[in-house]
């Protein structure tokens, strides 16, 4: 088996997620086809440097940011998205209430707990509650992701606010006053042609040029002159106030968006502190990922042994294993389970109102045929467990219900099937004996399918149980006492190079496990192979879409069709719809299904954790976008013309800069526009996942099984989430001086987003596993690069404006960026990436002398009980009256420090912060290694399915996702799905 069969595959899972990507890339080139839609013009001129837009001997098309915006586009622009947003919103509260399973499908899982009752009181009663919950209560009731991504919409939010307060009060004025546009660009710049190569002087080179060499120049005009003589223009005052408050802006964008970076990442730091600090005792905050094992230690004692001889007690250990076989077997038997579950759906239908049938008794009568005395040597029995002391041993017990045999195998012939007594009006499925030959014997399909799932059902079960499996290089070791975690994974304890390099694990519902055992080499060829891969779609990407948009040009349809431009001459709007959107459907085509290609290509890239594919998707999509969107003038012609340019004379790229960018000023605001006002209240209705959903059930689903997983909440998606987010913020900061008017609608563009996120993350989206929010990390680098791109386009700004003093004083704020941005990773990086020692010893010195603090970083602070007591509440909540007993003076416990209790403030995150325990079971289960090892999704049950097993899709190949808290490989481990019949 190839490692692209073991990734976890799911038709279903897969193609929802894949909906929902082609749904972020269509939003990213939505804006170019409402432009085109709505009769904006483009004067362009035919052939020149493949901004024309079309002709009968150039049939070319122009790019979408360089079209001239003529006539009243702004208002067309406002108008269109206050309708399509203003629309999306009120159905979305119409149909809110009618559909929860779909537009509150978080409300669905067991443990959730609403943090208002008024979220379904009436059709905007969600709206209150949702701008009311607080940012910690999120993380305690959602997780550190979801918080970390409303603090990034926030942090966006607060800054394009003040940053249009400087806009309406200064910038703006200046701009009219000097150019009689709000803009800052004059008209008469917009009329220049920058990129004539015989305009030298009015390039950045060409002024630069000027500057060095106008001394030797003047040496020898001017010999008598002691010094040479730089000839500066001379400007009016109004002019310089012009240019100084554009530099002025500079300086005060680029210092507010790093005193926001900056605050943010200090809150990142603290809640990503704080929030671990609140699992202290959950399996993933005590165990470390070791790689390279030698071959002596790959074996679980032997690792158990190396680390308890440190004095690092050791709870369990786990060694990936070589399970190929095994999971060969699986998904076999996955096939055939489905294939037999579909058979019963096809006789009885689903539900079924046969006589008769009881699926009840039909799934004892195959528990009692599967019982079937198996050898006891279980392989997982040494695989995770390392007992040390009676304590320990009864722990262990309640975990090893994963491994557990759920049902024998049986070598009986006997088919067992219960529908002796079933009466139905539909006649018994059947199938040829022989598939390949259509004029075999006809069987009973039910028997037949039964039989076939029981030997390969018998054949998994028997290899899990006596079979032997290599160990790999990968092991996990899960520590007592999460301060040897840390210390572990932050210094080096084997004494030969290149092996066992330590580093905290993800959780085990992150881990991919067929990635997770590649071995080094192996992971360099994929990076260098997929590096290439991405290298050729970024150079190549644009000019074959060019070519291919090209066709529909009126050159093109003239040339090519002249049937179908006569046709066209007899409706100009038909007309105006083929030569406008059919071009822009070309380029939305293409980028719907970029996002999938990239995504699978991390898979394929052997990334380790389904997290780690999620922010690599996220860096390689917003580099996308940045070429498609902002650099796409660097890739209008062929990459070979590009490289050649470029070699002849890099500063071509800043001449390029100061040409293009102001030409595109106007489909950057457009496209925020469109973005903030319109797409952002759209998401609210989910069109891709209720059209899939749909289409699937229409068509495709059938049996209690597909629906019961068609029903399961969405995942967040932060590949496909925050890259929109991090391309608003850079056209924004990119255009915040030429086009004032960006930051507004940037400004509204984040406030949109927050709301709409945050109901989302409350009631809709549901992710197993916490990365621990490092999308921040990636997206805080990316927000210094756009204000390193800022800086280059206002230093090209000021040099073709002959502003030299004024671009100078742009290069210590370029050399001030640089700096930040490494003074970020020095001073947070380590607490990213860990957690601090003192806290945690701290923490669980307290826990040793106090049992309560121990259920409290277990459990969550359960201070809304404890404040509800303090204000003549009853509370039924048992933990919260014994945290009342525990606390200073019984009456005064509203607060969640006791005197003295440096770790009662560490887990309470804000002591004047009231917080329900009920409120955060939801959030901790996923850490509990105190409950069964089940499904988070209970939901009630309706006529197509009873939600009887977890959901299987998206996880591991052939077994349930049952939120899993060891580090057994599922092969070996997981829980099998068994027959689910049709609801009667």
């Amino acid at each position: 088996m190839t490692d692209t069969d073991q990734i976890p595959f799911d038709l279903y899972a897969y193609t929802r997620s894949a909906v929902a990507a082609a749904a972020a890339a269509t939003s990213t080139t939505a804006a170019t086809i409402v432009n085109a839609g709505i009769g904006w013009q483009y004067d362009g001129i035919p052939g020149s440097d493949g901004s024309n837009n079309g002709s009968d001997d150039n049939p070319a098309i122009p790019l979408p940011n360089q079209r001239a915006f003529e006539g009243p586009w702004f208002s067309q622009q406002l108008s269109l998205s206050i309708f399509i947003g203003l629309t999306s919103f009120f159905i979305f509260v119409i149909v809110r209430r009618r559909n929860a399973a779909l537009f509150a499908p978080r409300t669905k899982l067991k443990g959730f707990s609403p943090l208002d009752d008024g979220h379904d009181s009436g059709y905007f009663g969600w709206i209150m509650p949702t701008l009311k919950t607080e940012e910690m209560r999120i993380l305690q009731t959602v997780g550190l992701d979801a918080a970390i991504l409303l603090s990034f919409l926030k942090m966006g939010f607060w800054l394009f606010f003040s940053l249009s307060c400087w806009s309406i009060l200064v910038l703006m004025p200046v701009n009219y006053w000097q150019n009689g546009v709000l803009d800052g660009v004059s008209p008469a710049e917009d009329r220049d042609n920058a990129t004539d190569p015989s305009a030298l002087r009015e390039t950045v080179t060409g002024v630069w040029t000027q500057l060095i060499f106008s001394s030797l120049k003047n040496k020898h005009e001017h010999p008598k002159e002691p010094l040479p003589q730089l000839p500066l223009p001379a400007k009016p005052a109004q002019a310089q106030l012009y240019h100084a408050t554009h530099l002025l802006s500079t300086y005060l964008v680029t210092l507010l968006a790093m005193r926001a970076i900056w605050i943010n990442y200090q809150r990142f730091v603290r809640s990503r502190q704080l929030y671990i600090l609140e699992i202290l005792e959950s399996i993933p905050a005590r165990t470390v990922e070791i790689r390279d094992l030698p071959a002596h230690l790959r074996d679980e004692k032997a690792l158990a042994e190396y680390f308890e001889n440190m004095d690092m007690p050791v709870e369990s250990t786990a060694v990936v294993r070589n399970t190929e076989g095994l999971s060969r077997l699986l998904n076999q038997r996955s096939n055939a389970l489905q294939q037999l579950e579909k058979t019963w759906v096809r006789w009885l239908g689903n539900p079924s109102d046969a006589e008769g049938y009881d699926p009840e008794k039909i799934m004892l009568l195959a528990a009692g045929a599967h019982h079937e005395d198996l050898p006891s040597s279980d392989v997982t029995d040494d695989l995770v467990r390392v007992s040390v002391d009676d304590d320990r041993t009864q722990r262990e017990s309640r975990d090893d219900e994963e491994s557990a045999q759920l049902l024998g195998g049986t070598e009986s012939n006997h088919v067992f099937n219960g529908a002796d007594t079933i009466r139905t009006h539909r006649p018994r499925p059947t199938m040829r004996k022989q598939w390949w030959n259509p004029f075999s014997e006809k069987i009973d399909a039910i028997d037949e399918l039964t039989r076939q799932f029981n030997a390969v059902d018998r054949q998994v079960r028997r290899r899990r149980k006596v079979g032997r499996f290599p160990g790999g290089n990968v092991g996990f070791v899960t520590f007592e006492s999460a301060a040897s975690a840390q210390i572990a994974s932050q210094t080096v304890h084997y004494p030969m190079p290149a092996y066992c390099a330590t580093s905290m694990a993800q959780e085990p519902r992150d881990i991919i496990w067929s990635n997770i055992d590649l071995s080094n080499n192996d992971r360099r060829v994929r990076q260098v192979l997929v590096s290439i891969f991405m290298v050729a779609v970024l150079v190549f990407y644009i000019p074959p879409l060019v070519f291919l948009a090209s066709f529909v040009s009126p050159g093109a349809i003239k040339k090519y069709a002249p049937w179908l431009d006569r046709l066209l001459d007899t409706d100009q709007r038909l007309r105006a719809l083929v030569q406008n959107n059919l071009p822009s459907l070309v380029v939305i085509g293409f980028n719907a299904l970029l996002p999938l290609v990239l995504e699978y290509s991390s898979y394929l890239q052997g990334l380790k954790a389904r997290s780690l594919v999620e922010y690599s998707l996220l860096k390689k999509y917003y580099l996308f976008l940045m070429v498609s969107v902002v650099f796409i003038f660097l890739i209008a012609t062929t990459a070979w013309g590009v490289l050649q340019e470029l070699a002849e004379n890099p500063m071509r790229v800043i001449d390029k800069l100061a040409a293009s960018l102001p030409k595109a000023r106007f489909f950057s605001l457009s496209y925020v526009i469109l973005q903030g006002i319109a797409l952002q209240p759209l998401q609210l209705l989910q069109l891709p996942t209720l059209i899939l959903r749909g289409f699937y059930r229409l068509f495709l689903t059938r049996t209690p099984r597909e629906f019961a997983e068609l029903n399961a909440p969405p995942t967040l998606a932060m590949g496909n989430v925050y890259p929109q987010a991090l391309l608003i913020f850079t056209l924004c900061i990119l255009y915040s001086i030429v086009s004032p008017l960006i930051v507004l609608f940037g400004t509204v563009y984040f406030g949109i987003a927050y709301v709409v996120n945050k109901y989302k993350l409350l009631y809709v989206f549901y992710k197993p596993y916490e990365s621990q929010g490092q999308a921040w990390p990636i997206s805080a680098s990316r927000c210094i690069w756009a204000l390193v791109l800022f800086h280059i386009f206002q230093f090209s700004l000021f040099s073709v404006r002959k502003e030299l003093w004024m671009s100078s004083g742009l290069l210590p704020l370029i050399v001030f960026t640089f700096w930040f941005n490494g003074h970020l990773e020095t001073t947070f990086g380590p607490l990213t990436h860990h957690v601090n020692l003192s806290s945690v010893v701290e923490v669980l010195k307290e826990r040793e002398a106090d049992p309560g603090v121990a259920e409290l970083a277990q459990n969550g602070p359960p201070s809304v009980a404890r404040a509800d007591v303090a204000e003549g509440v009853v509370s039924t909540d048992p933990s919260a009256v014994s945290a009342v007993g525990n606390g200073n003076n019984g009456g005064r416990s509203g607060s969640m420090t006791p005197s003295g209790s440096r770790s009662r403030q560490l887990l309470s995150l804000d002591p004047s912060h009231k917080m329900d325990r009920e409120f955060t079971k939801l959030a901790l289960a996923r850490y509990s290694h105190d409950e069964e090892d089940d499904t988070l999704f209970v939901a009630q049950r309706d006529t197509k399915t009873d939600y009887r097993e977890p959901p299987g899709a998206g996880y591991y190949p052939g077994v349930l996702n049952t939120g899993r808290r060891r580090y057994g490989h599922p092969a070996i481990t997981g829980i099998l799905p068994e027959l689910w019949l049709p609801i009667p």
